[in-house]
């Protein structure tokens, strides 16, 4: 079977750029642990961006941070962003949300992974409408995070 990376076209001549997006702290662990792992599995040349838009609490911070660094042990470049915004809120924050994703447009991703657009949480699916805004070219995975009331 071919590698997970080639058949999403990652490049070959180069590390790819991956970008791991989510509205709370194990957000993508939950919803692309999984998927994250083979990638860098695969990968370990990768330069990954993981950003976590509502990481205020310093608990959940840590949390967000000692996650990132577990699954991305071994790459070649990791940047961890913990936004500060306020959680369950995002959709009503105006354009604080869209501006802490923007602000990493500048590494032109090749793939992000981002929580599905359908998602039954507020946070996860604003930030899923705001994913193929500002990022245009790259390849988007999205995935699910379970939410039952």
């Amino acid at each position: 079977m071919k590698p997970l990376t080639d058949r999403l076209g990652l490049p070959p001549d180069r590390g790819p750029r991956i970008l791991v997006a989510g509205a709370h702290a194990d957000d993508a662990e939950i919803g692309a642990g999984g998927t994250i792992a083979r990638l860098v599995a695969e990968r370990p040349d990768a330069e990954v961006t993981w950003l976590v838009l509502a990481a205020a609490d310093p608990v959940r911070a840590a949390e967000a941070r000692a996650s990132a660094d577990r699954l991305l042990a071994g790459v070649a470049s990791t940047v961890v962003d913990l936004g500060t915004l306020r959680d369950g809120y995002l959709p009503y924050l105006g354009p604080a949300a869209k501006d802490a994703l923007a602000v990493h447009g500048g590494m032109d991703p090749d793939l992000v992974l981002a929580p599905r657009r359908d998602d039954a949480h507020q946070d996860h699916r604003h930030l899923a409408e705001l994913v193929p805004q500002v990022f245009r070219r790259a390849t988007v995975l999205e995935y699910e995070v379970p939410k039952w009331d």
